[in-house]
């Protein structure tokens, strides 16, 4: 794995991935992959130190998720309630507990169920942001799919594959997702909605992936419009759902 990781990619920034976190026994992969690509984002893009493990914990309360979620509500859910103004739930702390203080938003949250399009957005984005990726879990009972954090692909004598933090501790800390397990993921990319303090400029390893990461999210969205137009009715339904297409667009 790690020999093909390396030969995937030159640019060893693309090789950093996060500690794995530990959910227990609860239904909370998809809080804990949302924070672990939340602190990528937020540290890659506005250079912002958030602590995961601390981060999680006001995921929990703020969108529970003791029996499962997902990756796309989640987002939704957590928008609806970082732009409520008056609402200080969603106000965000360093890990220096200093006076920075923000308040974000995941920017256009899409939920893409075509394997290729995911790994040719997580190649723009590698090394800079993290994907939340749903795969299926054989034997898992009523846990039959399960939410990780991508951060790279690498090639396989199958085609290529995602490697993902897991939240599972110290067991399957890595989770490999395939065309066999994936079922739909979601780019994370913050965006601030408020700063207590003064505004920095992005951060500079982001910012030289900007226009290729925006450049890709927009292919990958009008690819996914096309292949719904040209279904139709069912299809249509699914694009919207996915929030590519908002429902008063789609009217």
């Amino acid at each position: 794995l790690a020999l093909a990781m390396k030969r995937a990619r030159s640019d060893s920034t693309c090789m950093a991935a996060a500690a794995p976190l530990n959910q227990g026994q609860q239904g909370t992969c998809v809080c804990y992959a949302f924070a672990q690509c939340v602190a990528q984002g937020l540290l890659t893009k506005y250079e912002f130190s958030v602590n995961p493990e601390t981060f999680v914990e006001k995921v929990k309360t703020l969108c529970p998720s003791w029996k499962g979620n997902d990756v796309l509500r989640i987002c939704r859910d957590w928008n609806a309630l970082a732009e409520r103004r008056m609402d200080e739930r969603a106000m965000v702390e360093d890990v220096d507990k200093s006076e920075r203080l923000i308040r974000f938003r995941v920017k256009e949250p899409v939920a893409i169920t075509d394997f290729e399009a995911a790994c040719n957005l997580m190649d723009a984005a590698a090394g800079v942001l993290y994907m939340m990726v749903v795969i299926k879990i054989p034997g898992g009972g009523i846990h039959e799919s399960h939410a990780v954090a991508a951060w790279i692909t690498y090639p396989t004598v199958q085609g290529r594959a995602m490697a993902a933090v897991n939240s599972w501790g110290g067991a399957e800390p890595i989770k490999h997702v395939t065309r066999t397990n994936f079922i739909r993921a979601v780019l994370i990319e913050p965006e601030l909605v408020e700063q207590v303090t003064p505004a920095r400029p992005l951060g500079r390893l982001f910012k030289s992936r900007l226009t290729t990461i925006a450049a890709k999210r927009e292919k990958v969205i009008l690819a996914m419009v096309k292949k719904a137009e040209e279904g139709g009715g069912a299809a249509l339904e699914t694009v919207v759902e996915a929030g590519v297409i908002p429902p008063l667009v789609q009217l």
